[in-house]
């Protein structure tokens, strides 16, 4: 559910996007499963520069802030399409991917 979306100009040669998110809950129960799933995140967007702040409102001594710098100045190429895997093919999937050809007939479509 977003509460509020607000689009802002790029103060100084800064380009990126900004999330901040609210997450209600047992912060010490799921802090490092947090902090886990950050430094993964991290290894596989190396382009990125990802900042989690957690802010305690009752006690400031528990704020935690983690940093995880960018490794990368290049952006990896464009992901680009793949076929779909054969044991992931479904009747439903084949049907779409049907009506979207433009192959003639069936064998002509199971040979793209």
């Amino acid at each position: 559910r977003v509460l509020e979306h607000e689009v802002t100009d790029s103060k100084g040669d800064w380009v990126g996007t900004e999330l901040a998110v609210t997450v209600s809950g047992n912060w010490t129960t799921y802090k490092a499963r947090t902090l886990q799933y950050f430094q993964q995140l991290a290894i596989i967007t190396p382009y990125a520069e990802l900042i989690l702040e957690y802010r305690n409102l009752t006690d400031p001594k528990r704020d935690v802030t983690a940093r995880f710098e960018r490794r990368s100045d290049q952006m990896p190429p464009q992901a680009r399409e793949v076929r779909h895997h054969p044991s992931s093919v479904n009747n439903l999937l084949v049907q779409q991917l049907l009506e979207r050809s433009s192959a003639p007939t069936f064998l002509k479509f199971l040979s793209q």
